[in-house]
């Protein structure tokens, strides 16, 4: 009987567990870890309504391909004060963003609105 009863408290402790991280938020990254994520790696998402992937170089350029269209080519760092990351483009300039993760997801949140674009991150250049 106590074999039944510690094996159920266990199996109770184990699903508790499972169902705590399935129900986990996406956690905000910190600026060394927005580094860590996108250098060198590409993003596939969707940013409004159209499909794109993007490119992080480790010497700070960024490559960002809509779906159908070519390339055009920014800049990007991290504010590590603020941990976000930052993208300069020549119509827009600069504008930064909240980062957060979700097992390999990489969501972009515009700061002050609960507005958040996911992604998947995928190793390498991949345009």
């Amino acid at each position: 009987m106590r074999q039944l009863c510690v094996a159920l408290c266990t199996l109770s402790l184990v699903l508790a567990a499972a169902f705590a991280d399935a129900r986990a938020e996406p956690r905000r990254l910190k600026a060394s870890e927005i580094a860590e994520a996108l250098t060198g790696n590409t993003v596939e998402g969707i940013w409004g309504q159209t499909p794109y992937r993007s490119y992080f170089d480790g010497n700070g350029v960024t490559l960002y391909k809509p779906q159908g269209r070519s390339a055009d080519a920014g800049r990007w760092k991290v504010d590590k004060t603020r941990h976000q990351y930052c993208s300069w483009w020549e119509r827009s300039g600069w504008s930064c963003y909240d980062l957060y993760r979700d097992g390999d997801s990489i969501i972009w949140g515009i700061p002050g609105t609960s507005t958040r674009y996911p992604s998947a991150l995928l190793k390498g250049k991949r345009l």
